[in-house]
């Protein structure tokens, strides 16, 4: 799940969330390397952090502001 966070110089720069499917498929740089492949490079995330679970409501919506605070952390 992709997100704005907070950039100094930009304003504004792409992270992501990701849940891996398997504790060995944890490879930040690798999934950035993909991603640049295919997007542009202004869409490709600056930060990636893998957690267990994408942070939803009780609605069941995605909390994009607790999203924001897990890369803060």
């Amino acid at each position: 799940m992709a997100f704005a966070v907070s950039d100094e110089k930009y304003g504004e720069e792409v992270a992501a969330l990701v849940v891996p499917a398997g504790a060995d498929q944890r490879d930040a740089s690798g999934l950035q390397a993909h991603c640049a492949e295919r997007l542009a490079t202004f869409k490709v995330p600056k930060r990636i952090e893998f957690v267990d679970a994408i942070p939803k409501g009780p609605t069941g919506k995605v909390q994009r502001n607790q999203m924001a605070e897990l890369i803060a952390t």
